[in-house]
């Protein structure tokens, strides 16, 4: 991809991320349905768009966006062709499956938690990512917390202090480790 091409491209990305930061959800959607028009094969933007639309169907409390990106990052991740990004999509499909949760299940206080098959697949992402071997220690420790509270969402309380402790062991300031290992 040359620079011409690039530069548009790029503005797309920090226009969809400055949405999401504000909170312009419907405008981040809307965004991405005209990417998929403009610009239907840069591969760019479909792997941008998992986890902008995770951000925005968690944002909006929208199941459906979330089952939209989650079907797209697993689409790509089958398609093996962002070998050296696998650990951000792993990262989102873990997130989106846990954002799922929270929107279809979670607020809901139902006692079937441990059955949940959005927050075992959640685990089940974050695992494969932490199994990575080119992955930063800041990739790690955030997959760790992530795989933390989804460990103890599913009532997985020691399992989940061992990771809130990995994570400080590779950071001893990472206030969110030590936030949520304390509640």
């Amino acid at each position: 991809m040359n620079m011409e091409e690039e530069n548009p491209i790029a503005e797309e990305l920090r226009l969809v991320d400055k949405y999401n930061e504000r909170g312009e959800y419907n405008k981040t959607v809307k965004r991405i349905e005209e990417w998929e028009k403009e610009f239907p094969d840069n591969e760019i933007l479909k792997f941008n768009k998992v986890g902008f639309l995770i951000d925005a169907g968690s944002g909006m409390g929208n199941a459906n966006i979330i089952r939209e990106a989650l079907e797209s990052g697993v689409n790509i991740l089958r398609e093996k062709r962002y070998g050296e990004y696998k650990s951000t999509i792993l990262y989102n499909l873990a997130n989106g499956y846990y954002s799922l949760f929270c929107v279809t299940e979670g607020a809901s206080g139902s006692r079937s938690i441990p059955l949940s098959s959005n927050l075992q697949k959640s685990k089940m992402y974050h695992r494969e990512m932490l199994r990575l071997e080119k992955l930063s220690q800041e990739q790690k420790k955030k997959a760790l917390v992530n795989y933390a509270n989804a460990l103890d969402t599913l009532g997985r309380g020691i399992e989940a202090i061992y990771a809130y402790d990995e994570a400080v062991k590779i950071d001893p300031k990472f206030s969110m480790a030590i936030a949520n290992k304390a509640k």
